[in-house]
């Protein structure tokens, strides 16, 4: 029934969703095409050949997911016997230039796998929760994050999930190294992708530091330069929770040029946008200096 199921197939893109693609999802969609056009397969686009097209794509999310792959352990040969395909002939595909011309396997004729189409309807949901950030358009972002963010009991998880899970994946890991990634990448949006985590896995995510390659100055900035937005994340849901109850203090402790300030304004700007027009919270600034005799 699984295999039914899996290989149903359904008209792909609606002309809007087409032009409201970024190049680099339709690029990964033509290298998805590629894949299945090596197989017996009568579809385009399928659950598998659209998760091995991020490992055969050059846009930042598929480069990080081919590292996050490697350093993971995830079975990579099982996913590629499983499309029935080589791993020169993926390798081939990375390397492939796409051309105009090759924008013609998107078209109306293609064809994908009720799966394939699952993921898709999910990313639609996810790009229209995420609108009011850097992405007008839809990007891979929104599709990996249809393949991360489902509760076991979607569709996607019903059908895949055991699949996905004896390949190696666990999506609330994948999703950390992801919301890393995020933060790094479209550091606008992230509030908005915490999130859909929250809504799927209920814990806080777990979000790695990175040192960063450059100098930092000692000013206070609301640009994350030293990894803390996570940390003024869980402080403004703290702060803006409706069961925090007042009066209460928060210390936070650094040496000169640590953040401190950073990290006040970050969570400031956090409960501001949240509190604006709730008449909820009045905030104040103050500099304290001291004097030594």
């Amino acid at each position: 029934m699984q295999s039914l199921v899996s290989t149903q197939v359904r008209r792909p893109f609606d002309p809007w969703q087409l032009n409201n693609m970024t190049m680099d999802l339709k690029q990964l969609f033509i290298r998805a095409a590629f894949i299945n056009e090596g197989t017996s397969e009568s579809y385009s686009f399928s659950f598998s050949s659209i998760l091995l097209a991020f490992l055969a794509s050059n846009d930042p999310i598929s480069k990080w997911f081919q590292t996050y792959v490697e350093e993971k352990g995830i079975k990579f040969e099982e996913i590629l016997n499983y499309r029935k395909i080589s791993k020169d002939k993926l390798e081939e595909i990375r390397n492939r230039q796409i051309l105009d011309q090759n924008s013609a396997k998107l078209n109306f004729g293609s064809s994908l796998t009720t799966s394939a189409r699952d993921i898709f309807d999910k990313a639609v949901e996810i790009q229209k929760s995420t609108n009011n950030g850097q992405h007008a358009l839809m990007d891979v972002c929104h599709i990996m994050g249809a393949y991360i963010y489902n509760s076991p009991t979607t569709v996607i998880a019903r059908n895949h999930g055991e699949q996905m899970r004896k390949w190696g994946f666990d999506n609330e890991d994948w999703s950390n190294g992801f919301l890393t990634q995020m933060s790094l990448s479209f550091e606008s949006e992230l509030n908005l992708w915490l999130n859909i985590h929250l809504q799927t896995f209920t814990k806080p995510p777990k979000i790695r530091p990175i040192l960063p390659t450059y100098i930092t100055s000692d000013i206070w900035t609301t640009s994350d330069t030293l990894g803390y937005r996570r940390y003024a994340y869980a402080l403004a849901r703290f702060l803006g929770n409706d069961k925090t109850v007042a009066p209460i203090s928060i210390s936070i402790q650094a040496p000169w040029g640590g953040g401190k300030t950073s990290l006040m304004r970050m969570i400031r700007d956090m409960l501001d946008k949240k509190l604006r027009n709730q008449n909820r919270m009045v905030i104040k600034n103050f500099i304290i200096t001291q004097k030594k005799r």
